[in-house]
């Protein structure tokens, strides 16, 4: 392989892509044992470790691309489907469950409608940054991952994380939702 100087060797190896997919890939047995445990009434540990590897997966994935020199256009947008999927995936199966009502998801949606149409329309892209983020979006996907870790410990303790704490925890994360969608409807006034 011919190296350019300045420029760091790539290797075929991607350790970020790879934890990247297989987040996606764990979506559906994710879904799976949330399904599981809604019928049973509770769900076994297994759910909470495979919660674990899906967030420590999205946690490494960005450090190791930038330790790496491998990030990429690529990479970003795969990162940010595999989370958007994840979130989704679990949150419409509580839905489904009866566990959260309709209007957490669907505000969610709405959220990352704006920030797709942002970043296509509005959004100066670099080759290796596609989305334009912020602040308020990533603390929205950190809560929206808690969410989930939040059932995830409803189902598998349900006498210590009891469903009459679902409700609040649906008003917090529509409320944040919203203000993260007026956050970002001023950044159409800023310049970048």
């Amino acid at each position: 392989m011919k190296l350019l100087p300045g420029r760091p060797a790539q290797s075929r190896w991607n350790p970020a892509l790879f934890l990247t997919l297989l987040r996606a890939l764990l979506i559906p047995l994710f879904v799976w044992l949330v399904l599981q445990g809604v019928s049973a009434g509770q769900s076994t540990p297994l759910l909470l470790l495979l919660f674990g590897i899906i967030v420590l997966s999205d946690m490494l994935d960005g450090p190791l691309a930038r330790h790496y020199h491998q990030v990429s256009a690529f990479g970003s947008v795969a990162d940010v489907l595999a989370d958007m999927t994840f979130i989704l995936s679990s949150l419409w199966t509580a839905v489904y469950a009866g566990l959260l009502p309709w209007w957490v998801p669907a505000a969610i949606v709405v959220q990352i409608i704006q920030f797709v149409g942002d970043s296509l329309f509005f959004f100066s892209k670099t080759s290796q940054q596609p989305f334009r983020k912020n602040t308020l979006g990533k603390l929205a996907g950190i809560l929206y991952y808690i969410v989930v870790g939040i059932l995830c410990l409803h189902l598998t303790f349900p006498i210590f994380f009891p469903a009459q704490l679902l409700p609040l925890l649906s008003i917090i994360v529509v409320s944040y939702t919203l203000f993260c969608i007026l956050g970002r409807t001023r950044l159409y006034w800023k310049t970048e």
